[in-house]
């Protein structure tokens, strides 16, 4: 390539970026609209786990949850959840809470994640999420909370599903 044709492409990439940012201040909600759409050419679709069950779009959340405590029973080693989790796709969520707070303890107003009833002491951070999106601004949430021993044995699990717009 001649130095002649590099500058031309580089001044094309400053005046495609430049039409970017003026398009976002003139419309930024379409802006985002457009963005939105192309990101939904990187859509991954659902987590392995889940195929079995048949869901794509919209899911079951009684069937999610099932499954999971199925896949996933009490005893299981910590460390192989989360590495069959991790391959799957599910990531921690962030941010967490060190801890989790009692759900007569919980303040209007304040973000915190109220404790599970079967946990008390649940650490927020033993959950894995996974999401996934076929139409703009709407999408498919799966979450996995857990509590585990000190062996690093599960003591439960539960999954759950939520659908979601924003």
């Amino acid at each position: 390539m001649t130095r002649r044709n590099s500058n031309r492409l580089m001044l094309a990439g400053f005046v495609l970026f430049g039409a970017f940012i003026a398009a976002f201040v003139a419309f930024p909600r379409l802006t985002v609209l457009v963005g939105a759409t192309l990101g939904q050419f990187n859509d991954p679709g659902p987590p392995k786990l889940i195929k079995s069950i048949g869901c794509v779009d919209r899911c079951n959340a009684a069937s999610i949850a099932t499954l999971v405590q199925t896949r996933f029973p009490v005893g299981t080693k910590l460390t192989d959840m989360e590495t069959e989790l991790g391959k799957d796709g599910f990531t921690p969520e962030d941010p967490m809470p060190a801890k989790c707070t009692p759900k007569d303890k919980m303040v209007p107003g304040k973000w915190a994640v109220a404790c599970p009833a079967w946990d008390p002491h649940w650490n927020p951070a033993n959950r894995a999420a996974y999401r996934w999106s076929k139409t703009v601004g709407c999408g498919n949430n799966i979450l996995i909370d857990w509590s585990a021993d000190k062996a690093g044995r599960l003591t439960h699990v539960e999954g759950s599903y939520y659908y979601a717009c924003v």
